[in-house]
């Protein structure tokens, strides 16, 4: 025993092992680095994809409440579909468009879902471009659609 230990200690195998050893670490980080690098990529995209959501379903619950007409000082007074367009005009999905054909091509299926709920945050930014006498029908019709299929996929 006593043998084995002082020739596995000398140096010429000593350094031998070693060297073996950085080798093999060298090439798993080379085969695993590039794999983690692109999940941790991928995940940091669907964090901030989701706290963009987040931030429309916000605002689209505020649109959905609003009903009554805002006083202003001086007599003024701003209809309530007027300010549910106002509104509907702070929807913001341009991380999403940034970054869509990213997620699409390092995770599909995340892709999918957020697209179902984009949707229809497009068709609200969309609104202006549609006949005055639909925009608001079109804006409270997409507006309870975005929150109904944001439910459905993240259950809150």
């Amino acid at each position: 025993m006593g043998n084995f230990i002082c020739k596995t200690l000398s140096p010429e195998i000593l350094w031998n092992a070693l060297s073996s050893i950085a080798t093999l670490s060298a090439v798993l980080v080379a085969l695993f680095m590039p794999w983690w690098i692109q999940y941790r990529r991928a995940n940091r995209l669907e964090r901030l994809i989701r706290a963009e959501i987040d931030e429309n379903l916000k605002k689209l619950k505020n649109i959905i409440q609003q009903k009554e007409t805002i006083d202003l000082p001086g007599g003024n007074h701003i209809p309530g579909q007027q300010l549910k367009l106002a509104l509907a005009q702070r929807i913001d999905l341009k991380l999403w468009h940034q970054c869509k054909f990213e997620l699409a091509a390092d995770r599909p299926e995340s892709y999918e879902k957020f697209e179902s709920v984009n949707a229809h945050a497009e068709d609200i930014l969309n609104i202006p471009n549609q006949p005055p006498q639909l925009q608001v029908l079109i804006l409270n019709d997409s507006a309870v659609s975005f929150v109904k299929r944001y439910k459905e996929l993240y259950g809150e």
